[in-house]
């Protein structure tokens, strides 16, 4: 069945939390929330924030982490409840995340028709050349291959050289009015709005050669 999670809203009080994390990797999480009454229980707001980071769990061919995590939220809220019977309210919400993609490895390599015919033989020997690969890193083939067994961490670092990317602005607003006409009828009026920004970029490959297909 559905899951349904709603946020508190604004009720009049006045109140807070704050919640700060850390972990393996450099992990570093704030949260905080307040909430605060306007004109006590008639007009009364909300605030929420947070944010985290952590270094990436592995590295790509050029040194740059891959899986780190770069988040920035603030959540807003107002509630207008100028009597028992009408209750007004007004959302707002943001979030900014500039991270690498995910990290990860080749784990298993198996040759066909263009890695004989064309990759390794045409395409590889220039990439090679350009980044000075050395044997057996010269072509593409099960030298790029990881697994727990192996290295354990190096699993999560990767030959690529291209950059991976997992960025996200995404804000939204909406106003919502409840209001109970009668005993047995109730209007309820959502107005809402959603923008999302997304730019990713991933080397599924894992190796200095995923460009050349």
């Amino acid at each position: 069945g559905a899951v349904a999670v709603y946020t508190r809203m604004p009720d009049g009080s006045f109140s807070g939390d704050v919640m700060m994390a850390t972990g393996s990797y450099n992990r570093l999480e704030v949260n905080g929330v307040l909430f605060f009454p306007i004109l006590g229980e008639e007009l009364s707001g909300k605030i929420a924030a947070g944010g985290r980071e952590r270094d990436g769990l592995g590295e790509n061919f050029y040194g740059d982490d891959l899986g780190s995590q770069s988040q920035r939220t603030v959540r807003g809220a107002l509630r207008y409840k100028p009597n028992d019977s009408v209750q007004v309210y007004w959302l707002a919400d943001w979030m900014r995340q500039r991270q690498p993609g995910p990290a990860g490895s080749m784990v298993y390599f198996q040759a066909n028709g263009a890695t004989e015919g064309l990759i390794n033989p045409v395409l590889a020997p220039v990439v090679a050349a350009d980044l000075g690969l050395q044997p057996p890193y010269d072509t593409y083939g099960p030298a790029y291959v990881k697994n727990v067994d192996d290295c354990n961490h190096c699993v999560y670092s990767n030959g690529g050289n291209r950059e991976t990317r997992d960025w996200a602005e995404i804000w939204g607003t909406s106003l919502t009015v409840d209001w109970a006409l009668t005993s047995d009828v109730n209007f309820k009026s959502i107005t809402a709005y959603r923008n999302n920004d997304i730019d990713e970029a991933r080397a599924n490959g894992g190796t200095a050669y995923v460009h050349c297909w």
